[in-house]
């Protein structure tokens, strides 16, 4: 429900050119660690291939990002780890196990249009 009231909100208030929010990771005992915008390869809005309902962003992180993506997942396996985007906190998913793919989710159910609005505020510039 987070996801959809955030992604209402970036649709009702278009960002300034080149206005990239800020991902942040937040571990159960609070510790916040952004994700750096260079890390973010790719940002991509499909629909949810796990429930089929809804839309979702798919975050793609480079090399680098994906090997601090795995370490972080690696300590928080049992915990919740929040996915917070300009500090609205949009998901808390139990970990698992370690993800070392580089890519995470964010959305829940989010309809195409907030699902585009959300990704063309993490997508990286063009070189």
């Amino acid at each position: 429900m987070r996801a959809l009231v955030y992604a209402a909100a970036l649709a009702l208030t278009p960002a300034a050119a080149g206005d990239l929010a800020a991902v942040s990771m937040i571990e159960a005992d609070g510790t916040r660690h952004p994700v750096a915008p260079e890390r973010i390869a790719n940002v991509q809005p499909l629909q949810n291939p796990i429930e089929g309902q809804g839309w979702v962003v798919a975050v793609h992180l480079d090399t680098e990002g994906a090997r601090w993506f795995a370490e972080l997942t690696e300590r928080s396996v049992g915990q919740r780890l929040g996915i917070a985007v300009d500090g609205v906190v949009i998901l808390e998913p139990k970990v698992q196990i370690p993800i070392r793919g580089g890519v995470f989710w964010i959305g829940d159910r989010l309809d195409a249009a907030g699902a585009e609005a959300l990704a063309a505020r993490l997508r990286p510039a063009a070189p």
